[in-house]
């Protein structure tokens, strides 16, 4: 999956190769953002943003990663049962994508069912809770945006960031 992001056209976050890369060499080292949404990174986090039983967690990408206000690309298994939140966000808005499992987002008080491929968008201030409620795990890669350049600085300097940083 390639994720563009840019305050300008043509002008991205770490991937402006100006290449298309077909037919390039491998480099050895990659010259591109890189994250590992591997399930074997994931730390046990109880009752994660207030949720209830056991998830699993890790931070795919931290904030320096990003020149704009994308502020991280994390990743969330929540096993059957279990679930994340309720949880408001003023300063952050926050999409999260599907990776497998099924289970309920409720967002703002509206509940509907997802599943692998679903996205579901989390605006500023949201209530935003998810549970897994299929015979495996919910998972999910969640990006957060901050509502603008204070907001991110403060997230940074957050002990909520310091802590998720850990679990990486």
């Amino acid at each position: 999956m390639n994720i563009n992001v840019g305050l300008l056209p043509r002008y991205y976050d770490a991937w402006n190769l100006d290449d298309g890369r077909v037919g390039a060499p491998k480099d050895p080292i990659p010259q591109f953002m890189h994250m590992n949404l591997d399930k074997s990174l994931d730390r046990p986090m109880p009752s994660f943003e207030g949720g209830r039983g056991t998830v699993m967690y890790h931070r795919g990408l931290d904030p320096s990663a990003f020149y704009t206000t994308w502020s991280y690309v994390d990743h969330l298994a929540l096993p059957p049962g279990t679930s994340a939140g309720p949880a408001i966000k003023p300063d952050m808005a926050e999409i999260y994508y599907v990776i497998s499992g099924e289970g309920t987002a409720t967002i703002d008080g509206e509940t509907a069912q997802i599943r692998a491929g679903d996205a579901v968008p989390a605006a500023l201030n949201e209530s935003r809770s998810f549970a897994a409620t299929g015979q495996g795990a919910l998972e999910f890669m969640i990006i957060g945006i901050a509502k603008d350049f204070e907001s991110k600085k403060a997230y940074m300097l957050s002990k909520e960031n310091r802590e998720r940083m850990s679990s990486r």
